[in-house]
């Protein structure tokens, strides 16, 4: 299982994602959140994804079906999720990210 939490200074609250690989090849994506958008993008609470499809492909997939459906494209969801699906397809390692934006 890999786990990915996420959150910007406007969060009230963490936002989780779980992610389990299934035997046929897919990923399951599970969020832990009271985001009102994030709940409003995902009508379920999971969703099973294609590893490759997601991260390799350009066509329309259900990761970016869910992020058009947020409020606006700098939400960081999409990167999360990315990050997470590729660790627990083994297409990837852990790793921390901070992305930290000032305005000088």
């Amino acid at each position: 299982m890999t786990i990915v939490k996420f959150c910007n200074e406007q969060c009230v609250t963490e936002n989780v994602l779980h992610f389990e690989s299934l035997a046929n090849g897919l990923v399951r994506m599970r969020i832990e959140t009271a985001c009102k958008e994030l709940l409003n993008a995902i009508d379920q609470k999971e969703v099973d994804l294609d590893p490759m499809l997601e991260l390799f492909t350009t066509v329309d997939s259900k990761l970016s079906g869910i992020t058009s459906h947020l409020p606006h494209r700098v939400y960081p969801f999409l990167f999360a999720a990315l990050k997470g699906l590729q660790v627990e397809a083994g297409l990837g390692q852990p790793e921390v990210f901070t992305i930290e934006v000032k305005k000088a």
